[in-house]
């Protein structure tokens, strides 16, 4: 071997064996960035988090896979100050991509929690578990982001305990889900943005939203679609002041929204639409009576922007509602009771059609209504159910000057129907009104308790028919009742202090014809605006004028024989 053949062969030796050494040096500095390096992170997380928190940290493992240039802490888990569960979580791993090195930004392929878990005691009056890790200094925070970018964000199969002492109620969020594909402040010119994936179960109820949301644009927007189903709106009662005269039992809510938020004419606005539904909601007074039930509200929500304070909804249907009003012994209203007590209006005069808060609702539909009225203030106690209540009313609106079309039929009873149809200014019904109301053969034995304690007879037998027309024009009324009373047949007499003084009986057969039937017209008007009208003392004022036509009939009897005798003269 020559002298220059054998310089090459040891100069070759020399680069193998040289790269040889790098190579077991590299190796070793993998073992020990793997190896060592691990517990320095898991000893240095415990130390700084033990430190800043106050609270008991303990982690099972960190481990660091330089090769995959990847990142995982297992087994987090911080104590509450009692030693108990605070949060933690099984696995969060990080996947840092090559390209940080070049891009000068983070880069991570994927940042993936798994199972995290967060438990929360309510302690009373805004004070939770962890309030003394608010409690110290604030520091100010930078306002700008660093440059980075996380293809993905994902947590998988979380959890949420909230411990409510005040009210005894617990609430929990399980199976967690979020996934945010694409998180980057460097995306566009619009900087961050986020697209989020939510899905969970909260108290049971499945919730999902999804969307897109770019919170540091130069014009932050957003669009969001959030659906929940049947949601537990009951369990907000324990949350509800003890002096509120209402009881919610029962009810659960469902939704189906898109939100949209953004700048439109360089003003905020929030869009929503979709649909919402609650049902089998039951509503009681303060004494666990029943004041309304019904199987379904949903309510169809066209796009309106809220902020602008306008809303238009497209439909509102009711479904199989059930009232009950009762009158009790001292003659309180059980809904009055229920109601928040009314506000003195300083003006009678009707505000413009440019209201603050602009409500349209093209239609409102009642289906399958029934209506219970209990009138225990009078003996026997009156009694009487309204059922098959179905009405349609379009054209509602916060404006005075929009007008309202209503239809309503229902039965007073077995076979009694009624039937009302009406065109009105819902916000300013003494200003117009025309409607029409006709009901046929109502049996007047279940308002036997009336007839006793203001004409001094209970009815034991009678039927009803009216056809009314009322009529609202100028601030003036004018109502034509036309009434027919059929074969009313009256007990005896008894004692009542709030009986009229005249011969009802005598005036009952005067007015009969020979039919068995009392008929009469009573037209009735008045100016709507006048200090003294309502519309309840309209009602009275009906119901009088039928018993002034039977308590005066004997007199007018007598008058129209006094006339005739003198024209015989």
């Amino acid at each position: 071997m020559s002298e220059k053949e054998l310089s090459l062969w040891t100069g070759r030796w020399r680069t193998w064996l040289s790269a040889k050494r790098r190579m077991v040096w590299r190796v070793l500095f993998l073992l020990v960035l793997g190896g060592i390096t691990p517990i320095g992170l898991k000893w240095l997380l415990v130390q700084q988090l033990q430190h800043a928190l106050k609270r008991e940290v303990t982690v099972q493992a960190v481990q660091i896979n330089p090769l995959a240039l990847s990142l995982t802490v297992q087994g987090l888990a911080i104590k509450n100050p009692q030693g108990g569960e605070f949060v933690g979580w099984q696995r969060l791993t990080v996947d840092v991509s090559a390209q940080s090195f070049t891009q000068g930004a983070w880069v991570l392929d994927a940042l993936t929690l798994q199972s995290p878990s967060v438990s929360v005691v309510h302690l009373g009056q805004g004070r939770f578990d962890f309030s003394d890790l608010l409690d110290g200094p604030k520091e100010e925070s930078a306002t700008t982001l660093p440059p980075f970018v996380v293809r993905e964000v994902s947590i998988h199969d979380g959890r949420m305990r909230l411990d409510d002492q005040p009210f005894q109620r617990t609430h929990t969020i399980e199976n967690f889900k979020l996934l945010l594909p694409q998180v980057s402040s460097v995306a566009g010119h619009n900087g961050l943005t986020l697209r989020p994936e939510l899905s969970a179960l909260i108290n049971g109820t499945p919730v999902h939203m999804a969307g897109e949301v770019q919170p540091l644009a130069d014009a932050p927007h957003a669009a969001l679609a959030l659906t929940l189903n049947a949601l537990d709106v009951a369990a907000l009662q324990a949350y509800m002041p003890d002096t509120l005269p209402m009881r919610l039992a029962g009810g659960k809510l469902s939704a189906d929204l898109k939100l949209q938020f953004g700048e439109v004419d360089r003003r905020t606005s929030l869009v929503v639409n979709g649909t919402t539904q609650l049902q089998e909601v039951v509503l009681n007074d303060a004494h666990d009576q029943a004041l309304l039930a019904f199987k379904t509200l949903a309510i169809t929500l066209s796009p309106s922007d809220v902020l602008a304070r306008h809303v238009v909804i497209s439909n509102i249907t009711l479904e199989e509602p059930k009232a009950a009003v009762r009158i009790q012994p001292n003659g309180q209203l059980n809904w009055m009771a229920a109601l928040p007590p009314s506000t003195p209006i300083e003006s009678s005069k009707p505000s413009s059609d440019n209201t603050d808060f602009s409500v349209q609702i093209d239609q409102f539909t009642l289906r399958s209504g029934a209506l219970d009225f209990v009138d225990a203030s009078v003996k026997p106690a009156v009694q009487t159910r309204i059922t098959d209540m179905n009405a349609v009313m379009k054209n509602i609106s916060t404006q005075t000057s929009a007008q309202a079309d209503v239809a309503l039929k229902a039965n007073l009873g077995s076979a009694m129907p009624l039937n009302v149809q009406a065109r009105l200014k819902p916000l300013d019904v003494t200003s117009f009104l025309d409607a029409k109301l006709q009901t046929k053969n109502v049996d007047l034995t279940r308002f036997s308790g009336y007839a006793q304690k203001y004409l001094g007879y209970p009815l034991n037998k009678g039927r009803l028919s009216i056809d009314a027309r009322y009529q609202i024009k100028d601030k003036q009324l004018q109502a034509d009742n036309h009434v027919v009373i059929d074969h009313l047949t009256l007990g005896d007499q008894v004692q009542s202090p709030y009986a009229v003084d005249a011969p009802v009986a005598l005036g009952v057969s005067l007015l009969k014809n020979s039919s068995g039937q009392i008929d009469i017209e009573l037209p009735v008007s008045g100016a709507v605006d006048a200090p003294d009208f309502s519309f309840g003392g309209l009602i009275a004022q009906t119901i009088g004028n039928i018993l002034i036509k039977v308590v005066t009939a004997p007199v007018r009897a007598i008058g129209n024989t006094v006339n005739g005798d003198d024209n015989d003269d």
